[in-house]
Formats: structure tokens, C-alpha cells, sequence
């Protein structure tokens, strides 16, 4: 998984810096910078963030105060202070931030910070119960054992569940690497169904198979060939043989019928 961050400090050199310092570590990619908090938070609400590296002297509103902002929206980036003042870092860690640098920002300091991010996300995807959706501009929690599967289309990525379909600002990808690995299988390259949730597995001539969903629609989504055989693997399939026009029926705990 690559992190995508924004820095935000009004000092040119100073993102110059955080970006040199974050070229050295493969894991974090920086997607975006601004001068101050309004063109940050117009940003973040236009971009899926995942962390943000800001200041806190800013002109107008402070990196405090977007900080403190940032709390309402749901999924917020998470956050890094980086600042030459000491004195605001018992606000700062009340606010659950991942970290406070101070300038001058040595290598190792650095190091120690991105071992954080790290940790803060590699803890968030074990225990993910929640993604937020969203319909008309409105945010839908949707609880990750309610989802039955999720598909792209063109530029947007939606979860289903057995009755309702809400679209969300991850892209598949990132959704592949949130959800429990052991739960959900990536059908194609624009499918991710759960697994437990399979109601039929039906062979196409070509192939690959199709499989029924269990959701109030029926909903039918497809295998591609290269996966076949990983799908297969994963239902304790790799001795049956499925003729075209068969299928292998399974009820909601995914067990064979």
C-alpha cells in the first residue's frame, strides 16, 4: 500500500524539504501541496488523503484549527505537526495525531515518523469495521460484515450490500487492501466479492465462471479465467469439475450445498 499526502506549510523550503525527506521511503507518495488551511481543506475534500504533514503557523486559519476540523469528516487523513514551536504539542496529541516534528527534522526522527504512519495503518486495517459511502452528498456508514461485494465502473468505485448500493471515495484497489484479506476475493480487476456471501458458482463456456450473489437482486458478477484456479483454492474446490451449464450451490456461510 503507497500513503498519499499533502503538505501543507506556507515556507517553500520547508516543502521541499518534507518532500526530499519523504523520497527516501518508498511507502509514501506526495500527491498534493498547499499554502495554507482553505486551499487544504478544499483539497482534502476533493482527494482521498491518507495523511497530511502540516503546519501549524499558517496564515488565516492554523494547522490547529484544520487539524481540529479535519475530526468531523469521516475517513479524515490522518495527521503529522511539523513546526519549529514546541509549545503547542500538548494541544497537538490531543487532537490523536500521528506525530509532532519539530524543525530542524533530522533522517532518523524522520525514520521513526514514517514507522508510525506505518504501524497507524497497518492497525486500522486489522481492525476496519466501518467504511463510509456515500448517496446525494450524504455519508452512509456501512458495516464492513453488511457488504456483499463491490465493483468500478469508469471513475467510481461502489460497496453493495444485500439491499442497497452506495458509492465510496477509495478505489478498489486501496478497498482490496482495507478489507479482511480472508473474507473478501478479487473476482477481476473490477470486482471484489466476499467471499462467505457466494450463493452460486456457475462455469462460463470460455472459461471463466459467473457467481450469483447473495443479495435481494441475484446480482451475478464474473470470474476472470486467471482467477479460476485461486478461487477454487479458496472454497476447497481444486478436485470438482464444473460442466457448463452446472453450478456449485452455497448457502451464506459458504459451504457447500
Amino acid at each position: 500500500m503507497r500513503i498519499k499526502a499533502l503538505i501543507v506549510d506556507d515556507e517553500h523550503p520547508a516543502r521541499m524539504e518534507l518532500r526530499y525527506l519523504l523520497s527516501k521511503h518508498e511507502c509514501i507518495e506526495v500527491i498534493g501541496e498547499a499554502t495554507n488551511s482553505i486551499d487544504a481543506w478544499q483539497l482534502i475534500n476533493a482527494v482521498d488523503y491518507d495523511v497530511l504533514f502540516l503546519d501549524i503557523e499558517l496564515p488565516g486559519m492554523s494547522g490547529m484549527e484544520l487539524a481540529a476540523r479535519l475530526r468531523q469528516l469521516p475517513n479524515a487523513p490522518r495527521v503529522v505537526f511539523v513546526t519549529a514551536f514546541q509549545e503547542h504539542a500538548c494541544e497537538a496529541f490531543g487532537l490523536k495525531v500521528v506525530d509532532y516534528l519539530l524543525k530542524p527534522i533530522s533522517d532518523s526522527r524522520f525514520r521513526d515518523t514514517v514507522a508510525r504512519i506505518q504501524e497507524a495503518f497497518e492497525n486500522e486495517s486489522c481492525t476496519l469495521k466501518w467504511l463510509i459511502g456515500w448517496r446525494n452528498g450524504v455519508a452512509v456508514p456501512v458495516a464492513v460484515e453488511d457488504i456483499v461485494y463491490a465493483y468500478a465502473t469508469k471513475n467510481r468505485t461502489f460497496l453493495c450490500t444485500r439491499t442497497d448500493r452506495v458509492c465510496v471515495r477509495n478505489t478498489l484497489e486501496q478497498l482490496g487492501q482495507r478489507l479482511p484479506s480472508d473474507l473478501f476475493f478479487r473476482s477481476h480487476r473490477a470486482c471484489l466479492i466476499r467471499i462467505d456471501q457466494i450463493k452460486e458458482i456457475r462455469p462460463d463456456v470460455n472459461g471463466a465462471y459467473s457467481i450469483v450473489m447473495n443479495d435481494v437482486a441475484n446480482s451475478v458478477v464474473s470470474v476472470s479465467r486467471g482467477r479460476v484456479q485461486s478461487l477454487k483454492k479458496r472454497l476447497g474446490l481444486m478436485g470438482g469439475r464444473l460442466r457448463s451449464g452446472g453450478a456449485y450451490p452455497r448457502n451464506k456461510q459458504g459451504e457447500e450445498g
